[in-house]
């Protein structure tokens, strides 16, 4: 389950903190963290409640609910899914290049970009392409232990820039340090903040099938399960969150990796001042796990997304018939033609924030808030005390939803 949390999210996290404050990051953090509590809780509730030899997955128990519902959950698991692999496509690509020393190269040159596309893309779509991933039991394992170096290191920048905040020699043209942000109240800020700790927070849609595989799949079992995970989770987040704010400070724009190697950021200077190359290469020793994160991932999000397509073809008789007569190449063609159009998008220079801001607006927020809200309402054994709680989420989420949408528009 802390696994399933890991991912693009954890790395702008610090903006959230520039968004709140590092006063209210904690706060904030402690809130989202607590609602996604409960919804695990909603949907640990109503998968006790499904028929006997049912299969216990998101989809199933969300239709129980109402058969539109199902539908609903699998259409934001498309999104949802698909946008990620995007995500972490775009992110992977770029820190490659970075890597390989040819972004220069695979930025202004077309056929560069396109062969180098293709180079990167062909392991993990091979990866989405197979049957199932046990090969891949082992990226829990990693995931969790790479994303642990990262928040170490992302800490260790924090200690090194509250230990030696006296004045550093500066080259000229290099921004000074501004003041951290205590307590942010502007209501579009936080409301960015509240994005950011939403799709990094996101696990709602393994929490099912996590609570059939376990010895004791009681409420009480899978409520502890939900509290441990997101508890663990939201403690690296904060850390990861803070120590990132506290190295770099104002006006991020990029990836937490990304500004710790910014040049035009005080805090490269101020750590080669003080370590030397020690810090440089802690940073990219980080961004080699987290590469490989991603395209780990990336077939991870892959195999739900495929299965949500996979059910709306089914709707189709004919479709049906056939799938069920030729599976695995249907899913392969699926498998090919999504990660054909992840290779069209990342030829188009799209910004990887304005595509996590939409999923965590739409997709995310219904995932995690909205469809598990709506089944806890329409199942049955529920507690008043508890509908009134989902009805306050519901709304809560509805809102986010209708103003992270309209922001998006409103920039555009």
């Amino acid at each position: 389950m802390i696994a399933s949390m890991m991912g693009a999210g954890m790395l702008s996290l610090p903006q959230a903190v520039e968004k709140s404050g590092y006063m209210l990051s904690g706060v904030l953090l402690g809130a989202i963290a607590s609602i996604s509590v409960f919804t695990l809780y909603q949907l640990v509730h109503c998968a006790t409640q499904l028929k006997p030899g049912t299969e216990k997955s998101y989809f199933e128990v969300c239709r129980a609910a109402s058969p539109l519902l199902g539908y609903a959950v699998e259409a934001s698991i498309f999104l949802q899914g698909s946008g990620i692999c995007f995500l972490y496509f775009l992110i992977a690509k770029g820190w490659l290049a970075e890597l390989l020393d040819i972004s220069t190269t695979v930025n202004t040159d077309r056929r560069a970009d396109i062969f180098f596309t293709l180079v990167i893309i062909a392991l993990p779509a091979f990866l989405a392409s197979l049957k199932d991933l046990k090969r891949l039991n082992f990226a829990s394992f990693f995931c969790t232990v790479a994303v642990l170096y990262l928040a170490f290191v992302i800490l260790a920048c924090g200690l090194i820039a509250l230990a030696f905040s006296g004045p550093v020699s500066l080259p000229e043209g290099v921004e000074q340090s501004t003041k951290l942000i205590a307590v942010n109240t502007n209501p579009s800020d936080l409301l960015e903040a509240t994005f950011k700790y939403i799709f990094a927070l996101g696990c709602q849609q393994n929490m099912v099938k996590v609570f059939s595989l376990m010895k004791r799949p009681t409420v009480k079992n899978g409520t502890r399960v939900a509290i441990i995970s997101v508890a663990l989770g939201s403690f690296v987040y904060f850390l990861i969150a803070n120590g990132g704010y506290i190295a770099v400070g104002n006006g991020q724009k990029k990836s937490i990796l990304d500004e710790l190697e910014n040049a035009q950021k005080p805090f490269m200077h101020l750590s080669r001042s003080i370590l030397g190359p020690l810090v440089g290469l802690g940073i990219r020793l980080a961004k080699i796990g987290m590469i490989a994160v991603l395209l780990v991932g990336y077939p991870v999000q892959m195999h739900p997304t495929r299965d949500a397509i996979l059910t709306f073809l089914n709707l189709s008789g004919s479709a049906k018939f056939f799938i069920e007569n030729n599976r695995r190449f249907v899913e392969i063609c699926i498998t090919s033609t999504l990660s054909a159009l992840v290779v069209l998008g990342s030829l188009m220079g799209i910004d990887y924030f304005s595509v996590m801001k939409f999923i965590a607006t739409t997709a995310s927020c219904y995932i995690m808030y909205t469809l598990p809200s709506m089944a806890y309402i329409l199942s049955s054994k529920k507690k008043k005390v508890n509908v009134g709680i989902s009805i306050g989420v519901l709304l809560f989420s509805l809102f986010v939803s209708f103003f992270g949408l309209y922001s998006i528009l409103a920039n555009e």
